[in-house]
């Protein structure tokens, strides 16, 4: 008997072979540690690994991946070796502990302020333009976002006493900066203005 035309009589070429599947595993594994490579580095700067959120660290977003790994072990689906590499840096898995998510804002706010006095220390003051970027962060909208908390009564007293230690100029802010806040911080940034106002003049009737 004949083979039916409709059979073919060879394998495909385009079925992959077993080493291509490993080749596409090993790659996936190299990404995943550069990335955690890129931990560690934040670990080192920030003595911990509580990453904020939206933290961005040579294009990858940080805060993201660190999100997603916590819920690949909650589903158990975290290979072994990599939840075994987290934990030996001391990886939060759980951030809804105050502690653990207030230290990793602290972290990024002191790295922030670094890079404001290396800023005034090359140039001799803190007036950084509003689109000035210093090692991959937007300094300059990080320091309109100082002024902006300040004039609201919403900054922090040491961070303030920080920026003023090294001559950070509040004057400087404009409103300009306001376009680049979120829309929720810059209201209630205006709520308080017009509560200041109200204590001052007994009412709530701006000119």
């Amino acid at each position: 008997s004949t083979v039916p035309s409709t059979v073919p009589s060879t394998v495909p070429s385009t079925v992959p072979s077993l080493s291509a599947k490993y080749d596409k595993k090993a790659k996936y594994d190299e990404k995943w540690y550069c990335i955690f490579n890129l931990m560690k580095k934040y670990k080192r700067q920030n003595g911990n690994c509580s990453v904020p959120y939206r933290y961005v660290e040579n294009g990858i977003n940080l805060g993201q991946w660190a999100g997603y790994q916590r819920m690949l072990k909650r589903k158990k689906s975290l290979l072994k070796h990599r939840e075994d590499a987290l934990r030996k840096i001391d990886f939060p898995w759980y951030v809804d502990n105050p502690k653990a998510a207030n230290a990793g804002k602290d972290a990024l706010w002191k790295r922030m302020f670094n890079l404001m006095k290396k800023y005034k220390s090359e140039n001799g003051n803190c007036n950084v333009p509003t689109n000035h970027v210093e090692n991959g962060r937007r300094l300059g909208r990080w320091a309109s976002r100082q002024r902006f908390f300040k004039n609201a009564n919403s900054l922090r007293k040491d961070r303030e006493y920080a920026l003023q230690e090294i001559g950070f100029q509040w004057e400087s802010y404009r409103r300009n900066a306001l376009p680049h806040m979120p829309c929720e911080i810059k209201w209630y940034g205006w709520l308080n203005l017009l509560k200041k106002y109200k204590s001052l003049h007994g009412n709530c009737e701006v000119p």
